[in-house]
């Protein structure tokens, strides 16, 4: 049986890193992305469990990474990572991702996990 793992997107690198050392404790594996296009790539290679994206991604956003996925990856649980707007989160939301606030690593890594653990009850 495969591990858990987890894919993290984010154009800052300190942020990228903050994700995957937080999510190493609740993930067998994290892999991490810097921009949408690698994402994608990874998403399709890697089929991690949950994505971690920011809502911003340059020119792309995380929403649309998750849009995107559904389409190749109908089991994958997203989280998506923002600045308090509440547009955003209601689109987040609608798309079927949850949506937590930068800074708010606990939140996040909770956000993560819970999706992981609905993953599992599915898969059982």
């Amino acid at each position: 049986m495969a591990g858990r793992s987890a894919l993290v997107v984010s154009t800052d690198v300190h942020r990228l890193s903050d994700y995957k050392l937080a999510l190493a404790d609740i993930f067998d594996e994290v892999h991490h992305a810097s921009t949408f296009a690698e994402a994608k790539i990874l998403l399709l290679d890697k089929r991690p469990d949950v994505l971690v994206a920011e809502v911003r991604l340059l020119e792309f956003n995380g929403i649309h990474l998750v849009l995107w996925s559904q389409n190749q990856l109908p089991e994958l649980r997203s989280v998506i990572v923002g600045d308090p707007d509440l547009v955003l989160e209601r689109d987040a939301n609608a798309a079927g991702a949850a949506y937590r606030q930068y800074g708010d690593m606990k939140a996040i890594v909770s956000a993560a996990q819970e999706t992981r653990s609905t993953r599992n009850r599915t898969a059982s």
